[in-house]
């Protein structure tokens, strides 16, 4: 029988999460009368939400300022995978055309989020509250950490972020799927949480944070969670009722937990696993630690290489002839460093 294996996606708090402590006014009871106001708006609030009636509840509601409203709207929309890269790179394009602030403010009133993916992106903003005090460090301490010590933890500091990642999303499960009951159905005041149901449609919004895969002996296939969950063979566990096309909402979150997992593709497996890659040329290094490469591409589709201790004019030579790669713990340094590295 196939076995079902689920893990949290890493672009959402990787890339996903704003750089900012989230407004105090960002909780699940105000999330919930977000989305109740925006069907209430009709077609400009639901399924998807404008920027002009987003902007007008962040400032009025969560009391946010006009710029991290923004900033909110358009880094949802960079790791929301709708659309196509080339749409993205065409949206990108007619903004920077753009000759004045009227013309740009025009431009970004016209995009639209779709509201259960948006709602689960403001939801996981609250991790950066929880990071935020789990890090704090006096000024004394912050210059204490040197760059020899950041290189040496990268790899250790990736993997507590991506534990600290599926343990977000473990506490705070049954509140991220309560997020995709309709409006119209859910009542904050329901004790019965027994008898909450989500759609078909909802459970795709989870896979903006959940990504899903079926093994079947050495054969390992990415599927949509949506089309899982209706598998036959996981139907009494996910919680599906034929009758009311609708997931239990407690069955379909104890299903989640149970097939939970670490990444398998992440940065950490790939360590683990000692996916190196040889390469031809000589990796330069600081002079105390040699360099190293590790890279998934033979057992992942998503494809990613991970340097550690490598200089520019390196990663110059592994990237010819990639169209699209993503990088993780790279080592910055400058130019002179690597003049002086040559000599």
């Amino acid at each position: 029988a196939d076995s079902v294996s689920l893990w949290v996606r890493p672009e959402p708090f990787d890339f996903g999460i704003c750089q900012i402590p989230p407004p105090s006014k960002i909780n699940t009871g105000n999330l919930h009368r977000l989305a109740a106001y925006a069907k209430s708006k009709g077609t400009q609030g639901w399924p998807n939400m404008s920027y002009r009636l987003w902007s007008h509840c962040a400032c009025t509601k969560l009391h946010m300022t006009e710029d991290q409203a923004r900033s909110y709207f358009e880094s949802f929309r960079l790791v929301w995978n709708e659309h196509s890269t080339s749409e993205a790179l065409q949206w990108a394009d007619a903004y920077s055309r753009c000759k004045t602030d009227t013309d740009r403010d025009q431009l970004v009133q016209q995009q639209v989020v779709p509201i259960p993916q948006f709602l689960l992106f403001l939801h996981i903003q609250l991790s950066m509250k929880i990071s935020l005090k789990s890090k704090l460090m006096t000024g004394d301490q912050w210059q204490l950490v040197t760059h020899a010590q950041d290189r040496r933890s990268a790899s250790s500091k990736k993997h507590s972020s991506e534990q600290a990642h599926m343990e977000y999303i473990s506490i705070h499960l049954l509140e991220l799927v309560q997020l995709l009951v309709e409006p119209d159905s859910y009542s904050s005041a329901s004790a019965a949480v027994a008898d909450q149901t989500i759609s078909v449609n909802a459970i795709s919004a989870l896979e903006y944070l959940l990504a899903c895969e079926l093994c079947s002996g050495s054969r390992r296939n990415l599927r949509p969670l949506r089309e899982v969950a209706l598998l036959q063979s996981e139907l009494p566990h996910s919680g599906y009722s034929k009758i009311t096309r609708t997931f239990s909402i407690v069955k379909l979150v104890a299903w989640i937990r149970s097939h939970l997992t670490e990444n398998p593709y992440g940065v950490s497996a790939t360590i683990t696993n000692r996916h190196k890659v040889a390469t031809s040329f000589p990796l330069h290094t600081d002079g105390r630690r040699r360099g190293r490469m590790v890279s998934n591409m033979a057992i992942s589709p998503n494809k990613y290489f991970d340097f550690n201790l490598l200089y520019y004019n390196c990663i110059q030579h592994i990237l010819q002839g990639f169209h699209l790669l993503q990088l993780q713990a790279c080592c910055i340094c400058t130019h002179q460093e690597i003049e002086r590295d040559e000599e």
